[in-house]
């Protein structure tokens, strides 16, 4: 699946044709859908996933989201750092040890299954702001909660291999 697959779901949602890729920035409602696209990758992303987590011990890595801490410590970020609320300090390089840090990464680098879930929320974000039909977002609120369900599996079992 490709960005243009999804702003082509959103543009079906409304019973309109489907375009090209080179159709998007003269189109409002495919414009729509694609900021609508990368709200929603950002959104997901932000949560973190097997995917899109990383381990920092020296650089911050570009595109980072959010940040967590081992053993409870509770890491946020500030202006461009990693901020530690239990020492009320800003970390700095290096970083201690299993700080992991969760970054934005294109929609097409994605793996199937986060590209489904993200796209199933991309067109009901876009249905509610668009058309709003009770019935078109129940159908796709239904694709949403099955594609999650993949999704958190497959994260949970990623998780499970990982860390052994």
């Amino acid at each position: 699946m490709i960005e243009i697959d999804v702003i082509n779901q959103c543009l079906d949602s409304m019973a309109l044709a489907p375009i090209s890729a080179g159709e998007v920035s003269g189109h409002p409602y495919a414009q729509s859908a694609q900021q609508k696209l990368d709200d929603t990758t950002e959104d997901v992303l932000a949560k973190g996933w097997w995917h899109n987590e990383r381990i920092i011990t020296t650089s911050l890595p570009t595109g980072l989201l959010r940040v967590e801490g081992a053993a409870g410590r509770v890491l946020s970020l500030r202006e461009g750092a990693i901020y530690d609320h239990g020492t009320q300090a800003t970390l700095t390089n290096p970083y201690p040890a299993q700080t992991l840090g969760y970054v934005l990464l294109e929609f097409d680098a994605l793996p199937v299954a986060l590209q489904a879930y993200i796209a199933a929320l991309t067109v009901v974000a876009f249905q509610a702001s668009i058309d709003g039909s009770d019935v078109k977002l129940k159908q796709h609120g239904g694709e949403v909660a099955r594609a999650l369900t993949v999704v958190q599996e497959i994260d949970r079992n990623s998780r499970v291999r990982w860390s052994k």
